[in-house]
């Protein structure tokens, strides 16, 4: 488990990306922009599960976990309707 920064970090010193002046950048907007695709499609595949009383004023936390390959491609691993939003611990 890594914070993005981490990530960030790890991406620029072992990838060379398209835009070598700021791989990290090219990086992040690849990764993210993935990672927001795949929420979307999630949240469209359920929208009609999703608030079916339509009970106002109430939000439900959803924890996406993702992968990403020596390829950086985003894979989704699972998605959590109770996930741990605490910070990592030693145990994590």
């Amino acid at each position: 488990m890594w914070t993005f920064d981490h990530l960030w970090n790890f991406l620029e010193i072992n990838y060379k990306g398209a835009d070598e002046k700021q791989p990290a950048k090219y990086y992040k907007k690849k990764i993210v922009d993935k990672i927001r695709d795949i929420i979307l499609i999630t949240f469209c595949s359920v929208k009609k599960k999703l608030n079916q009383n339509d009970r106002k004023h109430c939000f439900e936390m959803f924890g996406f976990d993702f992968l990403i390959d020596a390829d950086l491609h985003t894979w989704l691993i699972e998605v959590n309707t109770n996930p741990a939003i605490e910070e990592c611990s030693a145990v994590t």
